[in-house]
């Protein structure tokens, strides 16, 4: 997995506000959405989005 791909799934992800929309966008699953956003947030030591469940 790529950094660009992540980034990617970051970018598509603030776009839509919805992981599981991001997924369909990016025509993959979900958990990898979840996957890439946990790791940019590991590699910059800092949560990148505010998770209120479904809303």
């Amino acid at each position: 997995m790529n950094t660009l791909e992540k980034m990617e799934s970051f970018i598509v992800l603030a776009e839509c506000h919805s992981f599981t929309e991001a997924a369909r966008r990016l025509y993959c699953s979900q958990p990898t959405i979840s996957h890439h956003i946990n790791k940019l947030e590991e590699n910059f030591d800092s949560k990148l989005f505010h998770r209120s469940g479904k809303k």
